[in-house]
């Protein structure tokens, strides 16, 4: 997969939090905000399919 660059501004406590579960997981944070993302993809998802 083709990784690109992007800014982005989060609020002190969420970068805080961010970092925590990087350290914790032992993940870039990057890779926690694509885990992140693509959670709640798939989340959305089911909640599409279930307004159907």
């Amino acid at each position: 997969m083709v990784s690109k660059k992007i800014t982005m501004s989060l609020s002190e406590k969420t970068i805080e939090i961010l970092e925590k579960i990087a350290a914790e997981k032992g993940l870039k944070k990057s890779a926690v905000v694509a885990l992140a993302v693509s959670e709640y993809a798939d989340r959305q998802k089911g909640v599409v399919h279930e307004n159907k």
